[in-house]
């Protein structure tokens, strides 16, 4: 891949909150084709396309993550401070799939054409279908480098040979995940907070058992198997804010870039889903300081 052009640069820059002390801070906003409507029920709010945009526009969020659909219909241009990552692939979960593969939904141009900032890609590596889903990620890389847009690459682990090795979140997989995205010409990755094995899944390569130690030290390992590439991690499933917040500053302590989190904000009410994003920017200031030291 070639260095990133000035506008790909540019724009990259866009996904950093000026309010949360130049952190990439993400809300995905793909669950209604991914997950479906069950991740709205419990607080309304999170439905609506446009009280999403809104809030991004109000805090310290400074990215939005949805399908073009979404952004056609929705984005007016005029929301403040708010980049658009448009994602250009994607699949429900109706029914599971033992070969994961999200088709294309999109192109460049048209995220393009619709203001995008940058452009997202979900690949499943380790998925029986994952050469099929390299093909694909290489051609919207390509189109990404010739219109000079960043690409965010969602990194999974997945398939049979995944689990057998300890796991989709073992260090193992997040770790050769990461490192795919990075030689696939990820800008920004997208992976989970790795853990220990699951033995009763399995082992990974024995190296790696040696390698398992505190999620922050495995954390770091990623992030530095990522090369150049900045790393954002998962905020996962709904959690408390403590929980939440202490698995931010575990990232971010690990050298990552920032986080991207969607359930965490928008299956709270309002004004709670407000507040966390406040404490989630001060944690990723305050984290930036300390990688700064003092003046």
């Amino acid at each position: 891949m070639s260095t990133p052009s000035s506008g790909a640069t540019a724009r990259l820059g866009r996904l950093r909150s000026a309010d949360a002390g130049g952190a990439i801070l993400v809300l995905p906003y793909d669950h209604g084709l991914e997950h479906g409507p069950v991740d709205f029920l419990e607080h309304e709010w999170g439905s609506r396309p446009a009280s999403i945009l809104d809030l991004a526009s109000r805090t310290g969020i400074a990215a939005v993550a949805a399908h073009l659909g979404l952004i056609g219909r929705y984005y007016r241009g005029t929301e403040r401070n708010v980049a658009l990552i448009a994602k250009l692939n994607g699949k429900t979960n109706i029914p599971e799939s033992s070969a994961p593969l999200s088709p294309l939904t999109g192109s460049v141009e048209e995220a393009v054409r619709a203001g995008a900032d940058a452009i997202g890609y979900t690949l499943y590596v380790g998925s029986a279908a994952q050469e099929r889903d390299l093909r694909q990620l290489a051609d919207v890389r390509r189109d990404c480098e010739r219109l000079g847009m960043p690409l965010v690459v969602w990194s999974y682990p997945r398939g049979s040979f995944v689990d057998a090795a300890g796991g989709r979140d073992s260090l193992y997989a997040v770790d050769y995940a990461g490192r795919v995205a990075l030689e696939m010409g990820a800008d920004v990755i997208k992976l989970n907070i790795p853990r220990r094995h699951d033995p009763e899944l399995g082992a990974p390569p024995p190296a790696y058992l040696e390698l398992e130690d505190d999620r922050s030290l495995m954390a770091r390992r990623v992030v530095e198997s990522c090369g150049e590439a900045a790393v954002i991690f998962s905020g996962g499933s709904q959690r408390s804010d403590e929980s939440f917040l202490a698995e931010v500053r575990l990232a971010l302590s690990a050298g990552a870039a920032g986080m991207i989190a969607g359930r965490n904000i928008f299956q709270r009410p309002l004004e709670a889903a407000e507040r966390l994003i406040a404490e989630m920017s001060a944690c990723a200031r305050e984290a930036g300081g300390a990688r700064e030291g003092p003046a």
